[in-house]
């Protein structure tokens, strides 16, 4: 994974290393790529250390199918007893 690789590193980068910390941080400010490619190394790799790698994870959901059941109340997707036949001598 890219995140084990740079972070991995010791404190000289590569070009590689630095366009993949420069592409990641891009999708996270992507209307701030002139002020990114501005900054030094150790500046670059501190703001992807916590905006890429310290981002907590948002739980996903996937797609129509959602969990309903803390939401109903009534049990309806229990199986019901069967009722007991009835004589005429009860009646």
């Amino acid at each position: 994974m890219i995140r084990d690789g740079i972070m991995s590193l010791s404190e000289s980068f590569t070009d590689r290393d630095r366009a993949q910390m420069f592409v990641a941080l891009r999708n996270v400010f992507p209307r701030s790529a002139s002020e990114l490619s501005k900054l030094n190394n150790e500046q670059l790799y501190g703001l992807y250390v916590s905006k890429v790698v310290n981002k907590p994870l948002k739980p996903t959901h996937n797609g129509n199918v959602i969990n309903i059941t803390p939401l109903i109340k009534d049990e309806w997707w229990k199986a019901r007893p069967k009722p007991k036949p009835t004589t005429e001598s009860e009646k």
